[in-house]
């Protein structure tokens, strides 16, 4: 899902993991993000990121497993067909990691 007021562009994702095949886990794992960003330039969008990770939330339920994550992004265009994101997202729930960093470099054609 996404929506833009005025500068601001959200987006919201929502996901949900099913192991299959023979060797496969049991449950249904459930995640939620959402990044705000700022239009600035074309180069240059800084944001937050907010990502929530509920774990198994059908069959067996694994105590203390939620991870909430949170920190800034910044995304924009190198080129025409070349987009990157940087950012780092702390831990603020105990079951998550301290902090997390995120990169991605995508080539559009």
């Amino acid at each position: 899902l996404s929506r833009d007021t005025g500068p601001l562009a959200h987006v919201m994702n929502l996901n949900f993991e099913n192991e299959v095949g023979a060797h496969s886990g049991s449950g249904t794992n459930v995640n939620v993000g959402w990044k705000t960003k700022y239009r600035y330039q074309d180069y240059l969008d800084p944001g937050v990121e907010i990502f929530a990770d509920f774990g198994k939330v059908i069959g067996p339920v694994a105590a203390g497993a939620k991870k909430y994550q949170m920190g800034p992004v910044f995304s924009g265009a190198v080129t025409k067909n070349v987009k990157y994101e940087l950012g780092v997202l702390f831990g603020m729930s105990p079951a998550a990691p301290d902090a997390r960093l995120k990169g991605m470099l995508t080539y559009g054609f």
